[in-house]
């Protein structure tokens, strides 16, 4: 009887397994706060304003991606169709430049570390709209360096965000 070799084997393990958690994700996601109007208010985790307002910036952030229904962010879970990326990360980026907006309206006056933090949530931005172009040209190749861009600034956003008590929802909201 013939072995299969343990290599070959792992690979597409890995594969299933990594499919099985996008999937059990995306189902997750689809039972979420689509239908939830307003959000209950998340705890900051510090207790300066700017932690309160981003905390609050996140929530709303979230509630909005929420109302947008699973099927909208569909393409984004399961990365693609690539046109279909491009729709729905416009949509995100919006939602990402009011919560900013939000912030800043919230905190007109912030610290350095304050100003790091919306710094680096701006640098989010820019990498948000750089995935962007290529997702709507259908270049898969410069899509996805663009989006190992993007989702490298997102976690360095969270972690910002997060440094200065910022509420748990910001993990989601960001």
């Amino acid at each position: 009887m013939a072995r299969a070799d343990p290599v070959l084997v792992r690979k597409p393990l890995a594969l299933v397994l990594l499919v099985l958690a996008v999937v059990l994700w995306g189902a997750l996601e689809s039972s979420g706060t689509a239908d939830r109007s307003p959000s209950r208010r998340y705890p900051a985790r510090g207790s300066s304003t700017w932690a309160r307002a981003a905390t609050d910036a996140c929530t709303w952030m979230q509630d909005e991606m929420g109302r947008q229904g699973p099927e909208f962010f569909r393409p984004l879970n399961f990365n693609g169709p690539l046109p279909k990326v491009a729709v729905a990360r416009r949509t995100w980026l919006e939602i990402h430049e009011d919560g900013l907006r939000q912030l800043r309206d919230a905190v007109p006056a912030p610290n350095g570390v304050q100003r790091h933090a919306m710094d680096v949530y701006e640098t989010m931005l820019a990498s948000i709209r750089g995935v962007i172009p290529p997702a709507a040209h259908n270049d898969r190749d410069a899509y996805n360096r663009a989006n190992i861009r993007m989702v490298l600034s997102i976690v360095a956003t969270r972690r910002a965000f997060d440094s200065l008590g910022a509420g748990h929802i910001c993990d989601f909201g960001i």
